[in-house]
């Protein structure tokens, strides 16, 4: 699981305490880790996204789209924001 991923390279790093930040998705992500880790939390920043449940499939359009990029193919940014719309 890529949570534990970060907590096991932060531990080998020997960063026993450390601030989150995160944006929307990010966000629900600093958040799961911080509950679940209080101890190695020392701040939460979580912007745009409130602490609630979210059913996948109120974004699964956009899920969907996104999962239908091809990035090896994309030349910029550009072309993947005109890709999603």
């Amino acid at each position: 699981m890529p949570l534990t991923r970060l907590l096991e390279t932060l531990s080998a790093l020997g960063i026993d305490r450390f601030d989150l930040i995160g944006h929307s998705m990010g966000g629900m992500v600093a958040m799961h880790i911080a509950c679940n880790n209080p101890g190695r939390v020392s701040s939460l920043v979580a912007v745009d996204i409130a602490p609630r449940s979210y059913r996948l499939d109120e974004h699964a359009p956009q899920f969907a789209a996104m999962n239908s990029l091809r990035p090896e193919t994309l030349k910029s940014r550009q072309e993947a924001e005109d890709a999603l719309l």
